[in-house]
């Protein structure tokens, strides 16, 4: 991490007032009224001093701006700043731990924000609406990495459509932790969930449905075949993941879809 981000400045030309207040997250600002005047030795523990108390924070940014005359540095201005403290990704992967292991109902506010390390009115802020709005969201994270790292594989042209199938269930593997993780359609699909996030889950499966299907006409099945396999390869998932995760047996999950490599790559085994 880059602690010092330095430039200098025509003159003693000054940053507007609102340079700091439009940036909640500083710690501290000193806006020198005149210039401060250091010589190179001065300069030297000047810096030094600042970059202690920059390791106090963790991912703190410093700003200095400054302009030289000969040996003489002169500080200008000197902002320290932390930046947001809880990064998108990684508030949306808190909000997806906690959807999976205590479903849309029995995620509470307080739980929500705990995991994130956020402040409720810090959650309200970034989501206006509340928890339907987080599970809108999880959800929408959650299909967008499907879709990058599963459904753009099983569509990969570029490779054979069994190793596209091959790396398209180790992908899934990833996605659920070799089986260890709740599917997020199961846990914002029982009673208030299903029927705020009907449509987006029942979108979401399509697409599963959808892209197995054509990995399976790809594999010469005929197009009902192949849809019914699809159907199949879904519904086998689902129920690996709530008996893996019941059992406490990863391999349960990993056989499931060792088994759903077989019917598609060996079926006349």
């Amino acid at each position: 991490m880059k602690l010092f981000s330095i430039r200098p400045l025509s003159g003693f030309e000054r940053l507007p007032k609102t340079y700091a207040a439009d940036r909640p997250n500083s710690i501290s600002v000193n806006n020198f009224s005149k210039p401060s005047k250091y010589s190179l030795k001065e300069t030297r523990q000047c810096f030094t001093r600042y970059y202690e108390r920059l390791q106090k924070y963790s991912k703190t940014y410093g700003f200095i701006f400054y302009q030289t005359f000969g040996k003489y540095l002169f500080i200008i201005y000197i902002c320290f700043m932390r930046p947001p403290k809880v990064l998108e990704e990684d508030v949306l992967e808190s909000l997806t731990k906690v959807f999976r292991e205590k479903g849309y109902e029995g995620a509470s506010l307080s739980d929500l924000a705990e995991a994130t390390n956020l402040k409720k009115a810090s959650l309200y802020h970034r989501f206006p609406k509340g928890k339907q709005a987080m599970a809108e969201a999880v959800l929408q994270n959650v299909n967008k990495w499907v879709q990058e790292n599963i459904f753009s594989v099983l569509q990969n042209e570029i490779l054979t459509p069994e190793e596209r199938l091959k790396n398209a269930l180790s992908q899934i593997s990833v996605l659920y932790s070799a089986g260890e993780e709740t599917c997020i359609f199961r846990a914002l699909s029982m009673r208030v969930g299903l029927e705020l996030f009907e449509e987006q889950i029942n979108s979401g499966m399509q697409l599963w449905i959808i892209n197995f299907k054509d990995i399976g006409i790809e594999l010469n099945f005929e197009e009902d075949e192949a849809l019914d396999l699809a159907l199949q390869t879904l519904i086998e998932i689902q129920g690996a993941l709530v008996v893996s995760r019941t059992m406490r047996d990863k391999n349960i999950f990993s056989q499931i879809l060792q088994k759903i490599e077989t019917r598609y790559l060996h079926r006349f085994l």
